[in-house]
C-alpha cells in the first residue's frame, strides 16, 4: 500500500512538473500578437520589491494613467533591478504602448508579466525568453526521464 502512495505521489508531482516545463516554454514563445497590448502615460515609476515564499522580488514598476493595476518588469536579484536602464529610459508624462504576458496573475496590484516597451513603435525594452524557452525543456525533457525511468525500473520489478 505504502509503495502504491508513493508511486501516486511522484506521478502527480512529474504532471505538475510537465505542466510548469510547458507553461515556461508557452512563456518563451509567446509572440507579440498574442500579448495584451496597454497604452497609457506613465504618471509614476518607482523601484520596489515584494517578499513572498521564495524571499525577494525586485521590479521596476510604472503606472499609468486611467489604469488600476501597476505594470512591472521583475529583477531576480537587487543588483540586476538597479543596472537595469529601463528605470531611466522611461519617462513620466510620456505615452508607451506596453505588452503584458498574459499568463502571469495580477498580484496585489501589480502586474509582473510586461514583455516589451514601445515609444513611437520603437522598442524601448524586451525581455528575453531564451531562459523561459531554456528552462522549460530541461524540465519537460527530466520529467519525462523519469517517468520513463521508473516505469521501467516498475516493469523489472514485476519480472521479478
Amino acid at each position: 500500500m505504502y509503495n502504491k502512495v508513493l508511486n501516486f505521489v511522484f506521478y502527480i508531482i512529474m504532471s505538475f512538473g510537465l505542466l510548469a516545463g510547458l507553461l515556461s516554454i508557452y512563456r518563451g514563445t509567446l509572440r507579440k500578437a498574442s500579448m495584451k497590448i496597454v497604452s497609457g502615460k506613465v504618471i509614476n515609476k518607482i523601484r520596489d520589491y515584494t517578499s513572498g515564499g521564495k524571499g525577494r522580488h525586485y521590479y521596476t514598476a510604472f503606472e499609468l494613467e486611467g489604469l488600476h493595476d501597476e505594470i512591472a518588469i521583475n529583477f531576480p536579484s537587487e543588483n540586476a533591478a538597479d543596472n537595469d536602464s529601463t528605470f531611466y529610459l522611461i519617462d513620466t508624462g510620456k505615452l508607451y504602448t506596453f505588452y503584458l504576458n498574459p499568463t502571469y496573475p495580477i498580484k496585489k496590484g501589480i502586474n509582473m508579466g510586461l514583455e516589451r516597451i514601445d515609444y513611437k513603435n520603437i522598442e524601448i525594452y524586451k525581455t528575453s525568453n531564451t531562459f523561459n524557452l531554456f528552462m522549460g525543456i530541461f524540465i519537460c525533457l527530466l520529467c519525462l526521464i523519469s517517468i520513463t525511468l521508473k516505469m521501467k525500473y516498475k516493469k523489472k520489478e514485476n519480472e521479478i
